[in-house]
């Protein structure tokens, strides 16, 4: 069932993906699909008419990815009301949910047995409901580059995501990226992570543990922005003998399979993270845990529509050669350096906190190199010359800030029915405070 849906989209993503088409371009973009030869399910024939591709971009148009899906009637009078009725309590209280995905919860949770509920049923009766609905806005799209093989190429991107209050002040929110790294050849996440907004360089920290995880990827394909091209980046990668390409403005190739991830966290992520939240404090810790996980069993553990094996597996099973460092030199290549004056008594400020130099450095500009994330240690250099690490000034008059007490919120939060993907998903791997440790 799925494979037809997804052959039927992939004859008219070249359409839906793109905003603002003239009918003759799309008509054109019909006749070249038409002019293609396919491996089509359940069938022997190689070649799909342009009546019946306008025909799957209507339905598609009207019903989403689900209209797609070949009808198959059954006798649905045989399944419970009671499950009918949970299954479209889920879909009203999370509409970004899908079929496949209510399927799943209502299967992990226990209600119903594995393979009991078909997709066309429950489709029968979100459409009696009227709950069926297009899929969300389509996206610029290009023709895809491919690499051969694992770590050959990543391709790194940021997307807002959320915003996400702190348990001590739940009223004050602060904006919630997340980057993520995707390997190409396999389409594996090999590292991503939500980052508050604020001057951290969270693209650096991001790249750094997946290296960690994963080995050396001998190309990095970023955007053309100022966070993918700051000095401090470019050093990074010269550093680890990494290729640096940046995508050309307005012309992102290759980059849409990041884009395709971050609409599949969007669906299957954050709307279960956001309704979650509405009985749960969720700071960034905690959802870094549960994107964690979900990762882990929704995304790189399942098989990938393009390349028909889980993100995971596919890139285990490739035989290239990966390229490892010791972990003492990749903490030395993303090591920040600056630039700081020594004032008279041997102190100078970085980041908001001070440190102690040895008195012959005193009135001198000094080079430090740290991690913004550890700053416990700094290393200091003047003339080329290392005088180890900086002591961190202990300076009595340092202001502690009021800590704001919890305020509890009464909130006119609608009944929920206590089932979620998030809650559903086992913990497996590192956790995110884990990963910090490393």
């Amino acid at each position: 069932m799925i494979s037809f849906g997804r052959f039927r989209y992939g004859l008219i993503s070249s359409i839906v993906s793109r905003q603002g088409l003239a009918p003759g371009e799309t008509m054109a973009l019909i006749r070249e699909a038409a002019s293609r030869h396919y491996v089509i399910p359940g069938s022997t024939r190689t070649k799909v008419g342009e009546r019946t591709i306008q025909r799957y971009l209507s339905m598609y148009r009207k019903g989403g990815l689900d209209a797609l899906m070949p009808m198959r009637r059954e006798n649905s009078s045989r399944i419970p009301k009671e499950l009918i009725d949970l299954a479209i309590a889920l879909r009203r209280e999370n509409p970004k949910r899908s079929i496949a995905t209510i399927i799943e919860m209502l299967e992990v949770s226990g209600q119903v047995e594995p393979g009991y509920l078909k997709r066309s049923t429950l489709y029968d009766h979100f459409r009696k409901a009227g709950l069926t609905k297009p899929q969300m806005a389509p996206r610029d799209t290009y023709r895809r580059y491919q690499a051969v093989h694992r770590n050959e190429r990543w391709i790194g991107d940021t997307c807002h995501l959320t915003y996400l209050g702190e348990p001590e002040n739940p009223d004050k929110k602060h904006k919630v990226y997340l980057i993520a790294w995707m390997d190409d050849y396999s389409r594996k996440i090999v590292h991503a992570q939500l980052y508050k907004a604020e001057r951290m360089p969270a693209l650096e920290d991001s790249l750094k543990k997946a290296i960690i995880t994963h080995g050396l990827p001998a190309q990095v394909y970023v955007d053309n922005g100022a966070i993918y091209s700051s000095s401090h980046f470019s050093k990074i990668c010269a550093r680890l003998g990494i290729h640096l390409s940046h995508s050309r403005p307005y012309r992102p190739q290759g980059r849409g399979k990041l884009e395709r991830f971050f609409l599949t966290v969007q669906r299957g992520f954050l709307s279960e993270l956001e309704l979650l939240s509405r009985t749960s404090s969720i700071d960034i810790v905690k959802a870094n845990d549960l994107f964690s996980s979900w990762l882990k069993v929704h995304y790189n553990n399942k098989p990938h529509s393009a390349t028909k094996q889980a993100p995971s597996v596919r890139f285990d099973l490739d035989n290239h050669p990966i390229r490892h460092v010791d972990i003492t030199e990749i903490h030395e290549a993303f090591l920040m350096e600056e630039t700081r004056k020594v004032d008279k008594t041997g102190i100078f400020s970085l980041l908001g906190q001070t440190y102690e130099t040895p008195p012959e450095l005193s009135g001198k500009t000094v080079t430090v190199r740290f991690d913004p994330y550890d700053m416990a240690k700094v290393q200091v250099f003047f003339e080329g010359k290392s005088y180890g690490e900086a002591k961190p000034f202990d300076n009595p008059r340092h202001h502690v800030g009021k800590t704001s007490s919890s305020k509890e919120v009464a909130q006119d939060v609608q009944e929920t029915t206590n089932i979620n993907l998030l809650t559903l998903t086992p913990k497996e791997g590192l956790s995110y405070k884990d990963m910090l440790r490393r």
